[in-house]
């Protein structure tokens, strides 16, 4: 298998005061919102017997890590 290297644009300097993202912010964060943002990548980070039901949702819009 040749290999393959995963090029990803850095990341912005964070803020200081910026609010870590947690699971019931789920709801602020659909497309649209996402969108706004200018959200390009996404990384889904889980289990494999979590596959089934956490899969990338806007393959088309985003590159997905998972």
């Amino acid at each position: 298998m040749e290999d393959v290297k995963l090029e990803f644009p850095s990341l912005p300097q964070c803020k200081d005061d910026a609010e870590e993202w947690t699971y019931p912010m789920r709801r602020e964060m659909q497309l649209p919102i996402l969108q706004k943002h200018g959200i390009t990548h996404i990384i889904c980070i889980r289990q494999n017997i979590e596959a089934n039901f956490i899969k990338p949702n806007f393959q088309q819009l985003f590159r997905y890590l998972v």
